[in-house]
C-alpha cells in the first residue's frame, strides 16, 4: 500500500465521520426543538405570532414596492390569521 492510498482512505473515513456527526447534530437539534416547543407558554406562542405577522407585513410591503404594485394592505387582507 502506498502513502497516497492510505491518505485517501483516511480522508474518506473522516468524511464519513463528519457526515455522521452532522446528521446526529441535526437530529439532536430537531428533538430538542420539539421538546422546547412543547413547553412554551401561550404568551410565548402569541409573541411569536405577532413577530411573524410583522415580518410578513415587512416582506409584503418590500415586495409590493419592488414590483410597483402599490401598498401592502391588499396583500395583508388575503393572508390567513
Amino acid at each position: 500500500m502506498s502513502i497516497g492510498h492510505l491518505t485517501q482512505q483516511f480522508v474518506a473515513t473522516l468524511g464519513i465521520i463528519r457526515c455522521a456527526f452532522s446528521l446526529l447534530y441535526i437530529g439532536l437539534c430537531r428533538v430538542l426543538g420539539l421538546v422546547v416547543t412543547g413547553r412554551r407558554s401561550g404568551f410565548d406562542k402569541d409573541v411569536e405570532i405577532v413577530v411573524l405577522r410583522y415580518q410578513v407585513r415587512c416582506v409584503s410591503s418590500n415586495v409590493s414596492s419592488m414590483l410597483g404594485c402599490g401598498t401592502g394592505p391588499q396583500m395583508e387582507r388575503s393572508l390567513p390569521r
